[in-house]
């Protein structure tokens, strides 16, 4: 017999209002009782024979509260309880006893696992929704059950944990943005479908799954056949687990990825594996994301292992946990394959950083490898990057060097005939831009850098000791910009640098016979300087470090005079400097985790010359003070240290320039006693395709 009731029922009752009967009794057969929204019972109802059920149901949502069901309560005797037709229920509270649930149809919306019985009451879903309202947990002693119909699991936002194994035939479906936890071991034949949220396998789930869009699925158990949508994803942990153990998930079929594929949860954690013991397939948006620590072919790593054939089209994202970085032979294996792997199934999707080494996912046999190896050249691949450190090094030291002929444009004298120099301060202005080409690597890496300088400087001091010797001495500052290329012959990566920045100094000049224009000159200057530096290597964050440091100079020369005429005179000047290069950078570390260290240990450059030039004027200039003076000059630099950097355990260096020969062509003039003017320019070669090639003109003027 069937009571469905949406109104009151009510047993006997007294004149006072006690009841003296019960509302409902079930003496005998296979009875149940279907509560719809309105219902009032009034009064017990009492099912003994062992098989009586009570239901939810109706087309109205409603609410029953669980406290009611026992021996000793309202709702005595019932065996089964169910949730059936379209409505929602609250099942409220909880109760002592075992009531076994089945959901038949709608939504049964529960706050706690007591609300469904206590330890031993099992759980059906048979095309009913079971609805969290809080966080829930389904111990191991309650049996669950996916019948035909299937049914789901709504934990809205909510966390939930189904510690045992579900069994049955149909389909099971997660939804809501909160987390479902599964530890148990489930064998029930149906698919299982991850509609929302994520869902978390710790244990077995012998169905196969489908993760939709915006989904997580994750674990360290095994699943069936795996297919990820578009925007969905796969990782290997569990929430549940540390960070720090390795971890195993393992699909027993088929995996077709339309959306991201982790191997660790953490991005310091390296050791984990995904294995797949049937086909892989990627879709063109697919990608793979794994942790390496990158280093020589035993580097520890995360690994995909597939048993079967590859196909599609999967982009790798691999991440440096810690790696210096060194020369790899067959390479790190980060995917293996059992069967076929076909070509470009699986793509480099970032750059591969580690130390000055960039890395390329290859595939070798079926299976794919992390290789630092040029597969083609079999030559090391090195970072672009470490030429752009080299030029910001190189640069920091020699922009603001430079000869007392570049500082003044032509030897101070006083004016003939004096025997104290009447000159008051001078002010003087110079600009240069110029390139530089250099290659490090063996050759591998190529840069290019195009350097702004200005310079000025005033002499506040000066005289004389004997009437023909002269002394000066002054202050002076500049600024600086250098924008550098560097690129990589074997990887085509490129790295931009940049570095700008100032010095402050002072400097002093002596000439032997200011009168003659003859004889030794002695010339020193130091500056201290500061730049800001940055680097930006393709597909890589944007670095930015300081650098500072002193620069210093001596330098000597004698003027000969060769052949003199009343408007022309030939000299000759051999000179010889002595340049300290002593700015550095700190030690960085790069957003990839890459060590980068100044290893240069100061530079003693030393530069021998010769200078020929001629002075002269034209017949209307006599008496004037205009002079020209065009020049050549030769010269050879050595080097004692070159700029060098180490990233990781690795040192890289610029080439040639050891040794470098230079030229300069120009000319000085001065317009008249207090303004002189010049411009030139100058060639540098070195070995190994070094280069220099600069422009620079200047502008002086003497206060009377």
């Amino acid at each position: 017999m069937t009571i469905i009731n949406s109104g009151t029922l009510q047993g006997g009752m007294s004149q006072d209002g006690t009841i003296r009967s019960q509302a409902v009794m079930f003496a005998s057969g296979t009875n149940s009782l279907a509560l719809h929204a309105g219902y009032n019972v009034v009064g017990d109802v009492s099912a003994g024979n062992g098989d009586d059920t009570l239901i939810l149901g109706g087309d109205r949502d409603a609410e029953f509260d669980a406290v009611s069901i026992g021996d000793s309560a309202q709702y005595q005797g019932f065996d089964h309880f169910s949730k059936e037709d379209a409505s929602t229920w609250l099942l409220k509270n909880s109760t002592d006893s075992v009531t076994p649930w089945a959901l038949k149809g709608g939504v049964l919306q529960i706050a706690k696992a007591e609300s469904l019985g206590q330890t031993g009451s099992a759980l059906t879903f048979d095309g009913g929704t079971l609805q969290l309202l809080d966080n829930v947990s389904l111990d191991a002693s309650r049996p669950i059950t996916i019948a035909g119909a299937g049914g789901t699991l709504d934990t809205q936002g909510y966390r939930a944990t189904i510690d045992q194994g579900m069994t049955g035939s149909g389909n099971f479906t997660k939804q809501g943005s909160g987390a479902l936890t599964l530890t148990g071991d489930s064998t029930f034949e149906g698919e299982t479908t991850l509609a929302g949220g994520s869902m978390d396998v710790i244990g077995s789930l012998k169905s196969a799954v489908t993760a939709l869009s915006a989904t997580a699925l994750s674990g360290t158990g095994r699943v069936g056949s795996t297919t990820l949508k578009a925007n969905s994803s796969l990782t290997v942990g569990s929430p549940a687990e540390s960070d720090d153990t390795d971890a195993t998930f393992t699909v027993d079929g088929n995996l077709s990825n339309g959306g991201s594929v982790t191997l660790s949860r953490s991005l310091l954690h390296v050791g984990n594996e995904l294995d797949v013991s049937g086909n892989y397939r990627g879709d063109s948006d697919s990608t793979l994301n794994l942790n390496t620590v990158l280093g020589d072919d035993a580097s520890q790593t995360d690994h995909l292992s597939i048993a079967g054939d590859t196909s599609g089209t999967t982009r790798v994202t691999v991440n440096n946990v810690g790696g210096l970085g060194a020369q790899t032979n067959q390479g790190i294996e980060v995917i293996s394959v059992g069967r076929q792997s076909a070509a470009g199934a699986f793509v480099q999707a970032n750059r591969v950083v580690a130390g000055p080494w960039d890395y390329s996912l290859v595939q070798k046999g079926q299976n794919w490898y992390l290789t630092s190896i040029n597969t083609k050249t079999v030559t090391p691949q090195y970072r672009p990057e470490a030429g752009s450190y080299l030029v910001n090094l190189a640069a920091a030291n020699t922009v603001f060097s430079l000869s007392l002929d570049d500082r003044e444009g032509a030897t101070e004298y006083t004016p003939q005939g004096a025997k104290r120099s009447a000159l008051a301060s001078t002010f003087w202005l110079r600009q240069e831009g110029g390139q530089n080409r250099s290659r490090a690597a063996g050759g591998q890496i190529r840069s290019r850098a195009n350097r702004y300088v200005a310079q000025m400087g005033n002499e506040f001091w000066h005289g004389s000791r004997n009437g023909d010797d002269r002394w000066g001495a002054g202050l002076m500052a500049g600024y600086g910009n250098v924008s550098g290329l560097s690129s990589s012959s074997l990887t085509n990566y490129r790295s931009r640098s940049h570095m700008a920045g100032y010095s402050v100094g002072a400097y002093s000049t002596w000439y032997q016979n200011a009168v003659s224009r003859q004889g030794l000159y002695l010339d020193s200057w130091v500056n201290y300087n500061w730049f800001t530096n940055q680097v930006n290597g393709d597909e890589l964050q944007h670095e930015t470090y300081d650098s500072h440091g002193f620069t210093a100079s001596v330098e000597t020369g004698y003027n000969m005079l060769l052949r003199e005429q009343p408007r022309q005179a030939i000299y000759l000047q051999p000179q010889a400097q002595l340049t300290w290069m002593g700015v550095k950078g700190p030690d960085h570390t790069e957003a990839n985790g890459t060590q980068v260290k100044d290893s240069s240990k100061g530079n003693l450059q030393s530069r021998l010359g010769m200078r020929l030039y001629l002075r002269g004027h034209r017949t209307e200039d006599d008496g004037k003070g205009r002079e020209f003076k065009p020049y050549a000059e030769a010269d050879w630099l050595h080097n004692t240290h070159f700029a060098e950097i180490s990233m990781g355990n690795t040192s890289i260096r610029q080439e040639g320039a050891a040794n470098i020969a230079q030229l300069k062509l120009g000319v000085q003039g001065q317009i008249s006693p207090s303004l002189n003017i010049w411009g030139g320019t100058a060639i540098q070669v070195g070995d190994h395709s070094y280069s220099d090639a600069s422009i620079m003109m200047g502008v002086k003027y003497a206060f009377k």
